[in-house]
C-alpha cells in the first residue's frame, strides 16, 4: 500500500507536526476486486501531540503512561480506480484528522 500525504510526509516516519487535515492519497500496485474500509489509528502517541481542539473525553488511554490512542480516520466504501488509487463517496464514520 502506498500512502502519500499532501504535506510531503512519508509513511513510517513519526512527525507530530505534519498537516493532519487533508486525507492522504492511498494506492496499490495490484488489483483489489471488492470495496473495503480504511482505518488509520495511532495506538500509542504522546497526549501532547494531539491537536488542541481534541478534548480529553475524545481519546482513549494508550498502552503506556502519558500515551493515548487516537482514531485518526475510519472511512468505508473505498473502491479502486483503474490507476490503482482509491476513492470513496461514502461519508466517513470518523473524519480524517
Amino acid at each position: 500500500m502506498y500512502v502519500q500525504y499532501s504535506s510531503g510526509h512519508q509513511e513510517g516516519i513519526i512527525n507530530p507536526f505534519i498537516v493532519l487535515y487533508t486525507p492522504p492519497a492511498i494506492s496499490l500496485n495490484w488489483t483489489v476486486p471488492e470495496s473495503f474500509m480504511l482505518v488509520i489509528a495511532d495506538l500509542s502517541i504522546p497526549a501532547s501531540w494531539l491537536p488542541s481542539n481534541i478534548s480529553a473525553l475524545e481519546v482513549a488511554h494508550g498502552i503506556s503512561p502519558e500515551k493515548t490512542t487516537w482514531l485518526q480516520w475510519l472511512q468505508p466504501g473505498f473502491k479502486q480506480a483503474a490507476n490503482g488509487s482509491f476513492y470513496s463517496s461514502a461519508a466517513p464514520v470518523a473524519p480524517y484528522g
